[in-house]
Parts: C-alpha cells; structure tokens; sequence
C-alpha cells in the first residue's frame, strides 16, 4: 500500500536533495516490494538488501545527484548480483517502470519521467551508464560491503523453536504478521539504529502481542533486551506502531459464526 500522503507532498517527487523524504522512503520500500513478483526474487534476502543499501547510502551522503528511480533501479540490480541472483539492469528497470505506470498515484507516475511512457524497454547508453554509476557510488557508500545482517535470521530461528509448538495454520498466521512488522523496521526512518536481532523480537512481540507469548519467545525477547537494551528495543517498537500508521492498514474480516467450538488461544 502506497503511503497516502504522497499524492500531495513533493512538487518533484522523483528528484531527491540531501536525502530522500519520510514519504518518499514509504514508496521506494512498496515498489521495490512490489517488484519480487516480476523480478522472481525473495523478500529475504534481496529486497531487504536492496533497501538497507538505500537506507545506508542516505546515512552518509549529504549530496544526492540521481533521480529516485534510478536509485531504485541501482539498488536493486547491486542486491540481486551481490545474493547470487542475477538481473539484468534492464529487466530490474522495465519492472519498475511497468509497477509504477500502473500506480493510481501521479505523484508516483512521475518517477519514471514522460520519457518512460513512450519506450518500448530499451535503455539508452547514457541511461545505463547513469545507473552503473549510481551503482559504484552506491557501493563506495556501503565500503564495498553488501553481506548485511537481516533480521529475517533471527526470525528463522525463532521460526524453528516455536513450530513444533503450534496448529499449522495458526503458525503460517503468526509468522506472517511478524513478516509485516519486520519489514516496518526495515522501511523505518530508524532501521540503521537498531539491531536486527532487536527488529526481529520486537517486531514478533508487536504482532503476537505481549500477553500471548509463549514461555520460548517471552525468554528470547528478555535475552534480546538484556543484550541490546531496553531504549533500543523500544526505538523498534515504536518504529513499528509510527510506520503501521502511515502504511499499512489491516483489512477488516466479516465476523462468521464458527462451525466448531472456539480454541483456546494460542500462545506463540
């Protein structure tokens, strides 16, 4: 879901200054997301990398000269090489143009540029060249470095301890709301700040809600907290419950009468 404030926050929504808006930082993470279908990559690692990359090289750059869609394009293409995937800069650009031609909102329209509407997916010379500096300053940016640590892996493991514990559909439904509210840390202003194994417990407290923890999860949050500290862990909380608001929005479920008695809950 594209954050509603984008249809009316930037007079030039493609073009980025010293570092990118609140607003545009939400949309880069949902079309970015939205391009794992076509691209045929995972959330983890790819798209996850490709974000934290955009998220570090604004933490150190206080001079931006690229477009936003050509950032996009960038990071994602420097992502997939660096996780054994490779892309073609081509196809990661005409994936984005074509998500973001079929955008309800102008303002993200924009980001392609007109020139974008008219092609037939064939990048110039002077556009592939652009990209491929963007890049290696992408990259100067990170030192080289794209092997990030990702939350998802404490996720995985936390994954494998409680599954045994849990109805299998009551499982998929749990992992999937911590899925949302790891990648609400990730988008946040503040991923940088907080470490990834703390966005990983908070983001499962968060979504399964303190009071229905398991005895396994309530004693890896504590470790988490004893470990990193109770401000930091806090910092990914409230990222959380600040992003949900401005992105994403739960889809209300018409109450059914159910078929067979009520379970107890299901601690997770």
């Amino acid at each position: 879901m594209l954050p509603s404030s984008v249809h009316h926050s930037h007079t030039d929504f493609s073009s980025i200054h010293t570092t990118w808006s609140d607003e545009q930082r939400r949309t880069v993470w949902t079309l970015i997301s939205k391009s794992r279908m076509g691209l045929k990559v995972e959330l983890s690692p790819v798209i996850a990398t490709a974000f934290i990359i955009l998220q570090k090289y604004f933490r150190v750059n206080e001079y931006c000269p690229y477009k936003l869609f050509i950032l996009m394009t960038a990071a994602l293409f420097t992502s997939c090489k660096s996780q054994n995937c490779f892309r073609t800069i081509e196809m990661i650009y005409n994936e984005l143009v074509r998500i973001c031609k079929s955008a309800p909102s102008s303002m993200v329209r924009s980001l392609i540029g007109q020139e974008n509407f008219d092609n037939q997916g064939l990048l110039s010379p002077e556009q592939i060249e652009e990209i491929t500096q963007a890049e290696i300053d992408l990259l100067k940016a990170l030192d080289f470095n794209v092997n990030f640590e990702l939350p998802f892996t404490y996720f995985e493991r936390w994954k494998s301890n409680i599954q045994a514990l849990i109805p299998n559909e009551n499982f998929i439904k749990i992992c999937n709301g911590v899925i949302v509210d790891m990648c609400l840390v990730i988008s946040s202003k503040y991923y940088l700040d907080i470490a990834p194994e703390v966005a990983a417990a908070a983001a499962a407290q968060d979504s399964i809600g303190q009071g229905n923890l398991s005895e396994i999860t309530s004693v890896w949050i504590n470790e988490v907290v004893q470990k990193y500290g109770q401000e930091n862990f806090n910092l990914a909380l409230s990222s959380i419950i600040h992003e949900k608001g401005k992105t994403f929005q739960r889809k209300s479920v018409p109450i059914q009468r159910p078929l067979q008695p009520i379970k107890q809950v299901i601690y997770a």
